[in-house]
């Protein structure tokens, strides 16, 4: 079966398309490991929220 493609272009308003700047970590004890990973999770969480809005633009 062959099925056709439409493609949309739509404008995504900037701020889905911003990405925070992460800083490099400064370790020193374990809890700081802990935290750098909570920090990394918690914007990774957010850069997923980004993607889901994008993609209900789209629908």
């Amino acid at each position: 079966m062959i099925s056709q493609t439409q493609t949309i272009h739509q404008k995504v308003p900037n701020e889905l398309l911003e990405l925070k700047i992460l800083d490099k970590p400064n370790i020193k004890e374990n809890k700081d490991v802990i935290n750098a990973y909570i920090e990394l999770f918690e914007n990774y969480k957010a850069c997923e929220i980004k993607l889901i809005q994008i993609k209900e633009l789209n629908q």
